[in-house]
């Protein structure tokens, strides 16, 4: 059953942070539900980019810009829009924008093994 995070005004944000490999999308994945709105700055690279390989570093000012206009915007009411997830690394940061959201807070940890074996998988699939 999806963890129901608190309100922000319609919306309920939940905010995911995680070393790289910890499991975040996974996560929002098997929690989100048709509808939802997922703020991950890999996607907006890649909506940005058209690829998923590294974001270039020119883009990464635009990619930051449009991930900060959807986190504002999620600062008000949205009609429709029932839950949004928000993936951000940094677990300090997760925690601030889940309380300027208003929204809950999940860190995901990782064991050391796994994080070495998905690495490694990653790098072998690239």
């Amino acid at each position: 059953m999806p963890i129901q995070p608190r309100q922000s005004g319609a919306i309920s944000v939940t905010v995911i942070s995680g070393l790289p490999a910890s499991g975040k999308t996974t996560y929002v994945r098997k929690h989100m539900q048709r509808g939802d709105l997922i703020v991950d700055w890999d996607f907006l690279h890649m909506a940005l980019s058209g690829t998923s390989r590294p974001c270039p570093e020119q883009l990464v000012p635009f990619v930051a810009e449009a991930r900060d206009v959807i986190l504002k915007r999620l600062e008000r009411p949205a009609q429709g829009v029932r839950n949004a997830w928000v993936i951000i690394s940094n677990k300090g940061d997760a925690i601030k924008a889940a309380g300027r959201l208003g929204g809950k807070h999940i860190h995901l940890g990782i064991d050391e093994p796994i994080l070495r074996q998905r690495f490694q998988g990653s790098i072998r699939t690239q």
